[in-house]
């Protein structure tokens, strides 16, 4: 009885589907990690990569971005409001996203526009002041995102 139990978990847990985000991340794309991303965007301008890490965090409002993370640096992906709608569940997983790396910069006015909505969206308080200058900001326009489950403790 027992082993039968135990067969019937395993072909349930072996059917079961990858949860995916838009489109599934190609297996062909370079896979780079967000620790070289992050001390060299440039060097990905313009190209698809993967990258692979822990959700920090999801899009509160319309669920068009999460961050995540290595444990050290983070990166967004970043999709059109609807395009796919990334849910609050998925925080904590690892995930592999897949996409096309580009940059905005902004003046110190945009900047402030910019931040001041991340923080409109996260119900947070904003002080224009903390935002002294223009910048330049790096992201992943996200093709596809695979959730590959819970944090291993």
């Amino acid at each position: 009885m027992l082993l039968v139990l135990l067969c019937s978990m395993f072909i349930y847990s072996g059917s079961a589907s990858p949860e995916i985000y838009g489109k599934a991340p190609k297996s062909e794309t370079p896979i780079i990690t967000i620790e070289a991303f992050a001390k060299n965007p440039e060097a990905y301008m313009d190209k698809v990569v993967r990258v692979e890490g822990e959700v920090q965090e999801v899009c509160p409002k319309a669920g068009c971005w999460l961050d995540i993370s290595d444990g050290k640096e983070s990166v967004r992906i970043k999709v059109k409001d609807g395009e796919i709608v990334f849910k609050q569940k998925m925080v904590g997983k690892k995930v592999i996203a897949e996409g096309t790396v580009y940059k905005f910069d902004l003046t110190r006015e945009q900047a402030v526009n910019y931040f001041a909505h991340l923080a409109e969206e996260k119900n947070e308080p904003f002080d224009p002041a903390t935002v002294t200058e223009g910048t330049t900001i790096y992201q992943i326009g996200g093709i596809g995102v695979r959730v590959l489950g819970a944090k291993k403790p």
